[in-house]
Order: C-alpha cells, then sequence, then structure tokens
C-alpha cells in the first residue's frame, strides 16, 4: 500500500480549513484516511499550523510520500529535518543525544524568529489602530461616546450636540469627563439662548434613557424583566419590524478554530464512555457555550412586546431530533401534542405522559419500577420466544407500512416461522394447568449470510 501525506479540506467556501493527514493513495482526496497528522489554517496571516511531528517522521520513515503542499508546511515545522537526524543516527553518524540537541537548537531558533515576526505585527496593527482612533476622532467627532451623567449636564446646561462634540476630552482614546465639562461650562465663551425652548423638560416626560431604563414588575414567567423602550429604541423596533416585509434578510456566520475541543475530546471520549456508558459528542459542549453566552449577554435571549423588551431570565435550547423522532412520535401521541412538543421543546412531565399514551405507568420510587419491570420482563421470558420475537418483527413493520402490506407480512411471518413444537407446548400445558416450558429460540440468521 502506497501512503500519501496529504491535506484534506474542511471548512466552508471561501474559507478554508485543512487536516494533515496519512492516507491511501488510491483514497479520494477527502476521504478516509489513516491517521490525522495536524492541522493547516491559511485564513491567518502567517497561516496557524498544528503538526505531531512524531507521528508524521513515523510515516515518513514507513515510506510515505508528502504531496509538494504538504511537504512544504512539514518541512518549515522541521519534520524532514527531523527524519534527516534520525537517518544520520541510522547511519552511524550522529547519536540519539546529538540528534535530539541539534533539533531543539533548530525549534528555539524558530521559536525566536516567529516571536520577533510576531511582536512586529501587533506593533503594527496597534500603530494602524491608533491612526484610524485620531483620524476617526478628528473626521467624525459626533460618534464619540458620551455617558449618561454627561448627556443630563449638558441638556441641563442647553449644550447643543455639535457644541458637545468640539470640548476637548482627557479621558481615555479623548472621552469627555465629567470635570472637562464643568471647566467648559465655568468658563464658555457663550450660552444658547434657546436653551430653555429646546431643552425644557416637560413634567410629564417619562422616557428613560437607555442606560438608566425603568424596571417594572416582572410580567411573563420566570421572573423575566421588562424593560421600557426608549424613543430612539421604539424607532428602531419599528423599522426592524418593517424590514420583513421590505427587505431580505441574511445570517451571520463566524468561524472559529475548535482544534484545541476536538483534541480534549479525543483524549477523554474513551474515559467518559467507560465511566458513564455513553459517547462523548460535540453536542452538549456547544449547547454549554451557547447557554453561557446567553448568560453572559442576556440582550440575546429577549423579546419585544409593543414598547417593552422582556429579557427572559429562563434559557431553552431547541434541537432538531435526528433520529425519527418526528417521524414515529405522532404514531404514539396525538399529531396536536406531538406537534406542540416540537414546536416549543417543552418539557412533558410524568403524569401528562401517561396521559398522553408515551408511557405505560408511572412509579412512586426507582426500586418499585424495577421491581416492576422485571416481573413483567419474567412474564415476557416465560411465553414463547418465536412468538416474542415474531410479534416485534410484526409490529415494527405495521408501524412503518400500511394495513394491506403488513397483513401480508404477517401471514408469511406466520407460515415461515411459527414453532409447531411450540404451540404443542402451549396447548398441552394450558389443559395440564401449568406452566409452558419452552426451548430457547436459535439465533436468527440474515438471508445475506453465507452457510456454514
Amino acid at each position: 500500500m502506497s501512503v500519501r501525506i496529504r491535506l484534506q479540506r474542511h471548512g466552508k467556501k471561501g474559507k478554508p480549513f485543512y487536516w494533515i493527514v496519512a492516507a491511501d493513495q488510491r483514497s479520494k482526496r477527502d476521504g478516509k484516511y489513516l491517521e490525522k497528522l495536524g492541522t493547516y489554517n491559511p485564513n491567518f496571516n502567517p497561516p496557524l499550523v498544528e503538526l505531531n511531528i512524531d507521528a508524521t517522521v513515523k510515516w515518513i520513515q514507513f515510506g510515505a510520500q508528502p504531496s509538494d503542499t504538504a511537504k512544504s508546511i512539514i518541512s518549515k515545522e522541521g519534520a524532514l529535518l527531523k527524519n534527516h537526524l534520525l537517518n544520520g543516527v541510522k547511519k552511524g553518524a550522529l547519536t540519539d543525544e546529538e540528534a535530539d540537541k541539534k533539533f531543539e537548537d533548530w525549534v528555539n531558533e524558530k521559536n525566536k524568529k516567529s516571536e520577533t515576526e510576531e511582536v512586529a505585527s501587533i506593533l503594527e496593527e496597534e500603530m494602524g489602530s491608533i491612526d484610524n482612533l485620531i483620524t476617526s476622532r478628528v473626521d467624525e467627532p459626533a460618534k464619540r461616546f458620551y455617558s449618561s451623567l454627561i448627556k443630563s449636564i449638558s441638556k441641563k446646561e442647553g449644550i447643543l450636540q455639535e457644541e458637545l462634540d468640539r470640548i476637548p476630552g482627557t479621558g481615555k482614546n479623548q472621552r469627555l469627563t465629567k470635570s472637562d465639562l464643568l471647566d467648559y461650562i465655568k468658563n464658555r465663551p457663550f450660552k444658547d439662548s434657546s436653551k430653555d425652548k429646546i431643552h425644557e423638560k416637560k413634567s410629564n416626560d417619562l422616557t428613560p434613557s437607555i442606560e438608566n431604563p425603568i424596571v417594572t414588575e416582572p410580567l411573563l414567567k420566570g421572573q423575566n424583566q421588562i424593560l421600557e423602550m426608549t424613543r430612539m429604541e421604539k424607532l428602531v423596533s419599528e423599522h426592524m419590524k418593517s424590514s420583513l416585509e421590505t427587505s431580505a434578510h441574511v445570517q451571520s456566520f463566524i468561524e472559529a478554530d475548535v482544534t484545541g475541543l476536538w483534541d480534549w475530546r479525543e483524549k477523554e471520549k474513551e474515559t467518559f464512555l467507560k465511566r458513564e456508558n455513553e459517547k462523548l459528542t460535540f453536542t452538549p459542549l456547544f449547547v454549554t457555550a451557547i447557554i453561557k453566552a446567553l448568560r453572559d449577554y442576556p440582550m440575546l435571549n429577549s423579546s419585544l412586546e409593543n414598547d417593552r423588551i422582556i429579557i427572559k431570565k429562563e434559557i431553552n435550547i431547541g434541537m432538531a431530533a435526528d433520529v425519527g423522532t418526528l417521524q414515529r412520535l405522532p404514531k404514539i401521541i396525538p399529531d396536536s401534542k406531538m406537534r406542540e412538543m416540537a414546536y416549543t421543546g417543552r418539557r412533558m412531565l410524568a403524569d401528562e405522559a401517561k396521559d398522553s399514551g408515551l408511557v405505560g405507568e408511572i412509579y412512586e420510587t426507582q426500586d418499585e419500577m424495577l421491581d416492576a419491570v422485571h416481573k413483567l420482563a419474567a412474564e415476557i421470558a416465560s411465553k414463547s420466544p418465536v412468538a416474542i420475537y415474531g410479534l416485534k418483527a410484526v409490529m415494527n413493520y405495521s408501524r412503518d407500512h400500511n394495513v394491506s402490506d403488513s397483513l401480508d407480512f404477517n401471514a408469511l411471518w406466520s407460515g415461515a416461522m411459527l414453532s409447531q413444537a411450540d404451540m404443542t407446548e402451549a396447548m398441552t400445558a394450558q389443559m395440564e394447568k401449568r406452566d409452558a416450558n419452552f426451548d430457547k429460540m436459535v439465533d436468527v440468521k440474515k438471508f445475506n449470510e453465507s452457510k456454514s
């Protein structure tokens, strides 16, 4: 088998993300591989590379040939150098200690060079940010941030926005502080005579600022917080609602490198499976991240009700069922109940589940449940194994097919598989008023299995 070290593409169009893999040369480009050796992300400058050098060298020693692109990447990471040093050890030109020392020196030199380039890049970005900040302050002074206290004082003193933008600030990023504003007012060259007309606050004006919203009593279940909307928020809300009918809507996606998450799962999945008897998937990790984000940024978990913002205290995560739940559930519970559960994602408690037919019985304790289950299992086990197996097969077939096909399947099964010995034993036990004693069912072979 000829092995190639190559790149396997992942990510989306325009933003590729690659795995560095060892694969059979005959396999498809993005198909099965023998081992994942690392990752290559060209969406950064410089590109981000993570490489298992020892594993890469192992495959090269076995005769694996890297592609041109992969060769360039693994060479920069030192895999080819380490392979060269190992060959020198095999020929006796170097000792293991000397080879390790040479490779370590090369890695240190490479890291030192990378750190220098990174510092230079950071300095360049910082200088660019400073230039942009200065430019924005000169060209767009109206976009400067003002605290609620500054706005309150300026309104009281009749300072218009244009005048406020011209006041120099001594705070961080040239922010206007309280002392800056008071000093300006003290030495103000003129006062706007229209202050009282423009900024007069009416006694019935209860419109709150966004920084200090009015909080009323909770409206919805779960003690949700209710915020009165400001005039600006009302205008934005109206425009957003009208845009539903006039504008095309899009979604924004931000990619994140989860290589660390992948590596952690690979390390922990076996231990988790032994401890919990369940596979460790990425789903609970992503759901946990979403919940944390909603807790840190509660405005993302909010809704509008007239002129108020409802900040939800409860967090419900809904997932689309992909194991046939939506196909099978309507045959167990009423369609209306199934749709309600699917649309809302709410929890169904035990009493409701029993009333809906989703569960058969409810028990007060786990011990009671286990005792009842064992008794039921013993009763089922006392019946003919072939009959129980056949009932399962027939009922499962009937669930997924129409009545006509199900009747044909039932007739075929009964004619081909029904045990005469079990029927005789069942009737004999009935007449003798004793428990039936059935033979164990032989293994059922699949039709495509070869005969031994």
